[in-house]
C-alpha cells in the first residue's frame, strides 16, 4: 500500500498515542486521514489500514 507507511504517518500515529495516552477521548484527522492522492490513484486499501490502525490506536 503505497504511502501508508511513511515519515509523516509514523509521526501523526505517535501523536495519536500520546494524545490519547494524556487524557483525551479523541483526535482530529481531517485531511490526513482522506488522502487526495490515494483517491485519485484508487488506492482504498490505505485509507482503510491508515483508518484501522488509528483505531487500534485508540481502543488501547
Amino acid at each position: 500500500m503505497q504511502g501508508v507507511e511513511s515519515d509523516e504517518h509514523t509521526e501523526r500515529l505517535h501523536n495519536i498515542r500520546e494524545v490519547i495516552a494524556a487524557g483525551a477521548c479523541a483526535v482530529g484527522m481531517d485531511g490526513h486521514l482522506v488522502n487526495k492522492q490515494w483517491i485519485e490513484a484508487g488506492n482504498y486499501a490505505a485509507m482503510t489500514k491508515l483508518a484501522s490502525e488509528c483505531v487500534s490506536l485508540v481502543k488501547e
